[in-house]
């Protein structure tokens, strides 16, 4: 009898042993990654999405654009034209009124692209211009040689030194005409000679660098610096390379007029248009040569 209390107390606490253990062993279970054959639902994306635009559209802010710097170089290397611009009144009133070419209304085949005519043209106001004498002669003188079609090297070439100079002598440039005549003839070979009649030819040995065209304008007899110079401020609208650049006796004449300071305060006011840029440095030596400061201080 003891003997069988004793088994069913035995049997009693195995199972409640049995029992005690479950719970664990559940909880074990729970713990364990479940095994499936479904896909994962993809948790929803917290983020906020930008608001999508037309194909094609890039979200990201567009670069700011930059602000180019004049650059020296052939036509092709200068820097495009700048942002959208206005002229200052004061710039406006130099070039329709004073900015003219000075071989604009001269009979020539091309006045705004670099014909070896027009660039020639422009060497030889740089040369009777920058002599001792006065303004209204020298541009009369011009004149009278583009009419002898002494802008065309041909013709020029065929001239006579007495002929020469009886054209200087028409236009009033007779304290000069002797030498004068002489350093036509002598442009002629040098010219010839050198850039086979093309003034390009120059510019492109000197690979479009000022300070090497300079020194080779200079070459020519009858012109200096400031006939260079004079080269400079006309020139830059048919070889863009030279610019921006001002005759220093201009600058002054600016600063007076209320258009700038400097050739680049000029350059950015014109938006780095090489061909504006001539016309304002030839409205400054007008306005400097017939004393017209007063008129832009009314």
């Amino acid at each position: 009898m003891a003997q069988t209390r004793a088994q069913g107390r035995d049997k009693r606490r195995s199972q409640g042993s049995v029992k005690s253990k479950e719970p664990a062993k559940a909880s074990e279970e729970a713990t364990k990654p479940q095994a499936t054959d479904k896909k994962r639902t993809p948790a929803p994306d917290s983020r906020k999405r930008k608001p999508e635009g037309p194909p094609g559209a890039s979200s990201a802010a567009p670069p700011s654009p930059k602000k180019s710097k004049p650059v020296q170089g052939s036509a092709s290397d200068v820097s495009e034209p700048g942002p959208a611009y206005t002229l200052t009144p004061e710039l406006e009133k130099l070039i329709t009124e004073y900015g003219s070419s000075p071989v604009d209304g001269l009979s020539l085949a091309s006045v705004r692209s670099p014909e070896p005519s027009t660039l020639l043209a422009h060497l030889l106001h740089a040369l009777l211009t920058s002599a001792r004498i006065s303004h209204n002669i020298a541009i009369r003188t011009l004149h009278c040689c583009i009419e002898a079609s002494y802008h065309d090297l041909p013709t020029l070439e065929k001239s006579t030194w007495e002929e020469r100079c009886k054209v200087l002598t028409d236009g009033g440039y007779t304290r000069y005409r002797e030498k004068t005549s002489t350093q036509l003839g002598e442009l002629v070979g040098l010219l010839r000679g050198r850039y086979d009649g093309d003034l390009n030819r120059l510019r492109d040995r000197a690979g479009s660098d000022p300070k090497k065209i300079r020194e080779a304008i200079k070459e020519v007899k009858g012109i200096g610096d400031v006939g260079v110079n004079i080269f400079f401020d006309t020139a830059q609208g048919l070889w863009p390379c030279l610019a921006p650049f001002v005759d220093p006796r201009s600058l002054d004449t600016a600063g007076k007029v209320g258009v700038g300071k400097s050739a680049e305060e000029l350059w950015e006011g014109v938006g780095r248009d090489p061909g504006r840029m001539a016309r304002v440095c030839a409205g400054l030596t007008r306005v400097r040569l017939e004393g017209k400061i007063a008129d832009f201080r009314s």
